[in-house]
């Protein structure tokens, strides 16, 4: 679970990432330490520069959040909440530095603070190729970073005067993936002691710890040298500790080298390195054999897909370091999903809902003919939702939640519910109808269009006769759903109307009127439960015994 912090600015909203990570007990910390990938150990309390001494350094009369955090909103409008959309897809972070801002040397340390993340995780800075969301590295003052992916084109990573060390770099780069300070994780008061009286009075709220409601830990232990973690006289008055550490660290408080070893578990678990599900979206696929293989292989003898550290497919033990992966190029998900929860104020909602076929902004659309709503992901304006509606492709509907996941059972984020205003309620989940928990009832939704290539109307009415007969589909469509003409009389259709959400037997096709029609939004007519209701030449008539079936279906 991924937690994001979403902070309203005084110009637009952006929705940050946050980690850290959970306390070891003493004895943990004292007999394992903490090792730094250059060596052990690292600078002691007040000998050395760790990187946010550069930092603090380079950003004096600065009015950054948190030293380095480019956001100038007040520090009280945060609110938590669960998300995974601000990662960065495929793992990648595209990049763009500056032509003329720095030097051959200045270039190349950018390039090596790179490198030591692609050395050590699955994440990989890559030239920027057109794509719509990058880093723009560029000199201007001071050393400053956004959290997370912004969604919103270029983003800046401020390296300036003093700030083109590869600590501070890496430092920058990391709140880029999405990392907030060590030193304000909400448990910190367990491992450090904040020497709040040393600390200059305009920089206290840098020292302020996050709330535990607002972050995920992922599991792994607080660590004193994290490239993110403050040097022990940061921000002081007097020259005095401003933090100090509660068990012994041989020293070792922030550093100035590289990623630690903490700094390394926390971005492989952030992006699932090495787990099964390797959110590719279309690398280990067709688009991306490995040399010599065959397309929509993984290496060239056809084995199990297996992805490479960087996402792309791999045939050796060097490479396969994820095996086991998913292809999402063919990876189906589940085609059938239940959205469940208890004192939801949108009981109907609370339904299946089965893949259309279609997709919209690259994940499957869900529908379910019970309710004539859509399930379906709404990028729009940095939404990064899931939405509930009556139609496809905006931010309306009554059911929604923040999560950017490929397919609807992987939604972990929590949903609201329109209630006159939208009320949180972490009760409501959602699961693959195969896997809902014993006790959820999953309604019975009609799916996806079937095979059926003849229909047959029939029913006992004295009424409209002639159009009980059989009619075969079309290669047209109306509302998205197949067209059927009578082999009776060729001038008659049954098709669907998708204002009404009604099936109708009539001559005009997408009109509602006709003949005889029914209240459902069934993909196909043999799946419809509801009742038909038939013109009798004055008024409607609802005749229970009017029903359709398949009669011949694709082989």
């Amino acid at each position: 679970m991924v937690v994001f912090n979403m902070v309203t600015l005084s110009v637009y909203t952006a929705v940050f990432v946050c980690v850290f990570a959970p306390a070891l007990d003493a004895a943990s910390v004292q007999s394992k330490g903490h090792s730094n990938l250059q060596g052990e150990g690292g600078p002691a309390h007040g000998s050395g520069r760790v990187a946010m001494d550069n930092i603090i350094e380079a950003n004096k009369g600065l009015h950054l959040f948190e030293t380095d955090i480019q956001y100038y909103g007040p520090a009280n409008s945060r609110n938590a909440i669960i998300e995974s959309a601000l990662l960065w897809d495929y793992k990648e972070i595209p990049f763009v530095i500056r032509q003329g801002d720095y030097s051959a040397t200045e270039v190349s340390r950018i390039q090596s603070a790179m490198e030591e993340f692609h050395q050590h995780t699955c994440v990989r800075f890559v030239q920027r190729t057109g794509q719509q969301d990058y880093l723009y590295i560029q000199r201007l003052d001071g050393c400053s970073a956004w959290i997370g992916e912004k969604h919103e084109g270029a983003q800046d990573v401020i390296l300036g005067d003093g700030c083109v060390e590869k600590g501070t770099i890496v430092h920058e780069l990391m709140h880029a993936l999405g990392f907030w300070h060590e030193h304000q994780r909400p448990d910190r008061d367990g491992w450090v002691n904040i020497l709040w009286n040393n600390i200059k009075d305009d920089r206290r709220d840098d020292f302020e710890k996050h709330a535990e409601s607002g972050i995920s830990t992922l599991g792994l232990p607080y660590d004193y040298g994290s490239i993110m973690h403050y040097g022990s006289r940061a921000h002081s008055v007097n020259g005095q500790p401003t933090i100090e550490a509660l068990f012994p660290t041989n020293g070792l408080m922030g550093q100035n080298d590289g990623l630690s070893t903490g700094d390394i578990q926390k971005i492989n678990t952030l992006y699932s390195c090495g787990t099964q599900k390797w959110r590719t979206d279309g690398r280990c696929g067709s688009r991306f054999p490995a040399p010599g293989a065959t397309p929509g292989e993984c290496n060239p003898h056809g084995q199990f897909p297996c992805c490479s550290a960087n996402g792309y497919c791999g045939s050796g033990t060097d490479f396969c370091d994820c095996p086991g992966c998913v292809d999402y190029t063919s990876k189906l998900g589940c085609p059938t999903v239940v959205l469940y929860g208890s004192h939801t104020v949108q009981h109907s909602k609370m339904t299946s809902y089965t893949m259309t076929g279609d997709t919209h902004e690259g994940r499957p659309v869900y529908f379910s003919s019970a309710t004539c709503d859509y399930l379906y992901y709404y990028k729009g304006d940095r939404n990064l939702e899931w939405w509930v509606g009556p139609q496809v492709g905006n931010n309306f509907g009554s059911v929604h939640v923040r999560d950017s996941h490929l397919f609807a059972d992987e939604i972990i984020g929590t949903f609201l519910l329109w209630d006159d205003q939208w009320i949180e309620n972490p009760d409501v989940k959602i699961a693959c109808s195969d896997d809902a928990p014993a006790g959820v009832v999953v309604p019975q939704s009609a799916g996806g269009a079937t095979d059926c290539t003849r229909v047959s109307l029939r029913g006992d009415t004295n009424y409209q006769t002639s159009r009980m007969t059989t009619y075969t589909r079309t290669s047209q469509t109306s509302g998205g759903r197949p067209v059927y003409n009578s082999d009776t009389d060729s001038r008659d259709f049954l098709f669907f109307f998708e204002d009404y959400k009604q099936w109708w037997v009539g001559r005009s096709i997408g009109q509602n009127f006709g003949f005889a029609y029914v209240n459902d939004c069934a993909i196909t007519p043999d799946q419809i439960r509801s009742q038909w209701q038939v013109w009798d030449g004055s008024q409607w008539l609802v005749v229970p015994a009017v029903h359709a079936s398949c009669v011949d279906s694709v082989v």
